[in-house]
């Protein structure tokens, strides 16, 4: 089927949430009746494929129009315990040198079993965090921006049963330009004190931990999961001494572990605020790296900027185009990429999502695969 292009300005929306922009030059409640749905994270160029070099980029970050880097379908699935290395440097448009750390789409499918994936710093120790959890059977996806480790490589872990991964990189952060990435340490596991309750709004300390420094730190990127809801719902975080926005982080069914990269400003007192809506829920909270105030990168409260339930559902092989600059506290110019948590929800098939630069052809890669 060839591709229907649908192109909306502003809507007042909750399939799409902006969390923050990278620009060009250094920047000084609740989804209503909300079906639960297949929410991840997304890095995506504003407009047109992006061309930044490093003098250019925010933050030092070039984003790229997304490749593939590894699809084990074809070759052989990962197996219980085991640790794939992967070359992320010279391939995908990423340069053979000078970067610090990529940004992958990262997916499993067809796994035997319950379980968990971790990506991390090559010729480093798997640390005690996870970026993706999924279900027997399960296809599911998350961002990861994962710190290059040694000879240019980043490990993967799979835990439990065989499964398949595919990566697609997205992008790249040059060192030394305001983002600091981290080998991933745990912050928060509520499974060791009490589940969250509903409605409840638990704030977290977020600076001058896991490797964060106590000064400095506007944003924090977070990989948040959930697990073990008693209900179905969703969790939001923003800045701590602010009110919860109109917007979600992470969409869940009874029973279900699920996980999502958040882009988090940090608010009052060095915290981010997390907040339950329904039934009680465990989370657990692993940081990954932190922006510096001057890094280029600046921060929003998140803000929705699209809800095709408003209007009309994505048919199959449709493509959306999407207003960003100038919308949701984006600045209308000057904008490298925008970070933004994108939900599908009541699909009626299987299927995958792809977001990406607008006025170019659709990769071959996903951001969200859903059921």
């Amino acid at each position: 089927m060839s591709a229907v292009v649908r192109k909306f300005a502003w809507l007042s929306v909750i399939s799409a949430v902006v969390s923050g922009a990278l620009v060009v030059a250094p920047a000084s409640a609740a989804p209503a009746s909300p079906a639960p749905g297949e929410a991840g994270a997304v890095v995506t160029g504003a407009a047109g494929a992006l061309q930044a070099t490093v003098g250019e980029g925010a933050a030092g970050y070039v984003g790229t129009v997304p490749s593939r880097l590894l699809d084990t379908r074809d070759t052989t699935a990962m197996t219980a315990g085991e640790v794939r290395e992967l070359d992320v440097l010279g391939v995908g448009g990423v340069p053979a040198s000078a970067v610090d750390a990529v940004v992958l789409n990262v997916t499993v499918t067809q796994p035997t079993a319950d379980g968990w994936l971790t990506v991390f710093p090559a010729g480093t120790d798997a640390p005690l965090a996870s970026n993706l959890n999924f279900a027997t059977g399960q296809t599911v996806a998350n961002l990861v921006i994962a710190k290059v480790g040694a000879d240019g490589k980043v490990a993967v872990r799979n835990e439990r049963g065989t499964t398949h991964v595919v990566i697609d990189v997205q992008g790249w952060f040059a060192p030394g330009q305001g983002y600091t990435p981290l080998a991933p340490a745990r912050l928060m596991d509520t499974r060791s004190t009490a589940a969250l309750a509903a409605g409840e709004t638990r704030e977290l300390t977020v600076v001058g931990t896991g490797g964060v420094p106590e000064r400095g730190v506007d944003a924090v990127v977070l990989n948040v999961t959930v697990t073990r809801p008693s209900a179905g719902g969703w969790l939001t975080v923003f800045p701590a001494g602010t009110d919860a926005p109109l917007a979600s982080n992470l969409n869940f069914v009874p029973g279900q572990t699920v996980a999502n990269l958040v882009i988090a400003k940090v608010g009052a007192d060095g915290k981010v605020a997390f907040r339950n809506e329904r039934g009680a829920t465990d989370v657990v909270v692993d940081v990954q790296g932190w922006f510096a105030p001057d890094a280029g990168y600046t921060a929003l409260s998140p803000a929705r900027v699209l809800d095709t339930r408003d209007d009309a559902p994505v048919g199959p092989g449709e493509t959306l185009e999407l207003q960003v600059a100038g919308e949701g506290g984006v600045p209308a110019d000057g904008v490298d990429a925008v970070v933004l948590n994108v939900t599908a929800t009541q699909p009626t098939a299987g299927g995958w999502l792809t977001v990406f630069p607008a006025g170019v052809g659709s990769p071959l890669a996903s951001n969200l695969n859903f059921r």
